[in-house]
């Protein structure tokens, strides 16, 4: 199932983007208020969005990392943390969640951790941010 949402620019600051959902009359928001990075969208900011839901139901549950504590990852002895500087490598367990189709365009580059999950880390690059699981990811020293 997907739900498509549009918005429309409402408030720009130094930092961020404010949209506001806009629906047909009588249709309920599905997210209302939506803020973004400004360094996440292209240059100039857009005047609208559309935001497309995908639900999926993972085949079965994730075993690539297991919560430690609040904020830090087990990756075999290293750590991903908030903040970390971390290289994209070859995935040795690509699934279909995680194709090494799509993982090739990023080898070898080196990014900084926005935040973490049970399964992975957002890496913000010069020109991008995308999520990674903990085994395409090598800890810089």
């Amino acid at each position: 199932m997907t739900l498509i949402a549009h918005f429309r620019l409402v408030s720009e600051s130094e930092d961020t983007a404010c949209y506001e959902e806009r629906t047909e009359e009588g249709h309920p928001l599905v997210i209302g208020t939506l803020c973004i990075q400004n360094w996440a969208l292209p240059q100039p900011i857009p005047s609208s969005l559309r935001v497309a839901l995908d639900f999926f139901s993972p085949a079965r549950p994730s075993t690539r990392a297991v919560q430690q504590a609040p904020g830090r990852e087990s990756m075999g002895d290293r750590r991903v943390t908030v903040g970390k500087s971390v290289t994209v490598v070859k995935d040795t367990a690509a699934s279909l969640t995680h194709p090494p189709e799509f993982l090739e365009q990023y080898l070898g580059r080196t990014g900084t951790v926005l935040w973490i999950t049970a399964d992975g880390a957002m890496v913000k690059f010069d020109d991008s941010a995308t999520w990674f699981a903990y085994t395409e990811l090598q800890v810089a020293e």
